[in-house]
């Protein structure tokens, strides 16, 4: 399928060669700036345009490296994992400047993901319709156990044998600024609607401020060694096919951290209730969360899973991840009842479910002060 579309074709002229651009397909197009491109051996790729930021390019370059490196070591591991590996322009460069947009170029992961929102399927674009009708009857709850196996596999990656020195090769030292990234989400949100900034950012401080507290706490504790993790894996980011082969896409918090932050907050993105509404006793599905916690711990490194038994992990962890994921079920809320029209008479509905995250971090405080701590209930010790 042709696109018309003025710059196309310099675009694609900045990452191919001139033989592959003559004849380059564009099979699907097109979520704003967003393409599936073929070359002439019949790789895919996936070219995005993106606003440029004031670190854009230098994250880009760090992204490629360590991209590159995860690559390695799981191909000599023989434990390959499908990744969105930026392609160099041909001026040697992770990215082309456009006139108003940054371009890339990645390898293209393909496979079924799930929108973790509601867990619906996200079919692969470059499926046939019979191939999509197949991967969209892939149970949830497999699909839960391989995303727990392949962030174990992550997390052994810079914690065994010769990748012990992953950290010293690349600097992903960063850490990232909560506030910043919960502000960012709410600006784009009050965008839509009629409702302020400064009126989105008091409905929220409670939870931005909780969150900030306990991730400070968690910075500056070293109980648990730090690894290379994902620092956003949910089912949206974890692809696979029918064959069974993963991939993981958008790394953009990738970071050497404690693997905890990555495991609980993935464990509420795969098997959180906050799905089933806000009467929901539980703040886990069981069936969800016990299929993700067997497929982590199944293919953990056992020095690495001994870390977790001897390690005092204390309930601040707990309490980090989910104020963080909190904040991602309020936007959820928002997203869906107001859909880009909101009215000032929607406030109301918006701090009362507000009022119901509050409660159920408290209720989880008062759970841990009775020796009933989230970390025990999930079967870490």
């Amino acid at each position: 399928m042709t696109i018309e579309k003025p710059g196309l074709d310099t675009i694609c002229g900045a990452f191919f060669h001139k033989p592959d651009l003559n004849q380059l397909a564009i099979k699907t197009v097109k979520e704003g700036e967003r393409y599936l491109v073929q070359d002439l051996a019949e790789n895919t790729f996936f070219m995005l345009g993106c606003e440029e930021t004031s670190r854009s390019k230098t994250a880009l370059e760090q992204e490629r490296q360590l991209l590159l490196i995860i690559n390695k070591i799981s191909c000599e591991r023989q434990e390959e994992l499908a990744l969105p590996l930026l392609q160099l322009s041909k001026d040697q460069k992770p990215w082309f400047q456009g006139k108003d947009r940054l371009w890339t170029l990645r390898r293209y992961v393909p496979g079924i993901s799930f929108d973790w929102r509601g867990l619906s399927a996200n079919l692969p674009e470059t499926e046939s319709e019979e191939k999509q009708n197949r991967l969209s009857c892939l149970q949830y709850q497999s699909f839960c156990q391989r995303a727990g196996e392949e962030l174990a596999r992550l997390h052994n990656l810079s914690f065994i044998g010769e990748s012990q020195a992953l950290d010293q090769r690349l600097d992903l030292s960063l850490t990232v600024d909560y506030r910043q990234a919960c502000l960012t989400r709410l600006r784009a949100q009050a965008e839509k609607t009629s409702i302020s900034l400064g009126e989105l950012e008091a409905i929220l401080e409670p939870l931005i401020d909780a969150a900030v507290a306990k991730q400070e706490r968690l910075s500056r504790e070293k109980k648990l060694p730090a690894v290379l993790i994902h620092g956003d894996f949910h089912p949206g980011n974890f692809r696979l096919t029918e064959q069974g082969a993963a991939g993981i896409i958008d790394w953009d918090f990738s970071r050497f951290d404690s693997p905890l932050f990555d495991l609980l907050y993935s464990l509420f993105m795969f098997g959180g209730s906050f799905r089933q509404g806000k009467t929901t006793a539980s703040l886990l599905d069981q069936t969800k969360s016990e299929a993700f916690l067997a497929g982590y711990f199944a293919a953990i490194n056992a020095d690495l899973k001994q870390t977790y038994q001897q390690s005092q992990i204390d309930d601040e962890r707990a309490l980090a991840v989910l104020a963080l994921t909190l904040i991602l079920i309020f936007e959820l809320d928002f997203e869906s009842k107001f859909n880009g029209s909101a009215k000032k008479s929607q406030l109301e509905q918006v701090k009362s479910n507000q009022e119901g995250l509050i409660k159920n971090l408290q209720m989880l405080a008062l759970e841990q002060e009775a020796g009933k701590s989230l970390i025990h209930v999930c079967g870490f010790s």
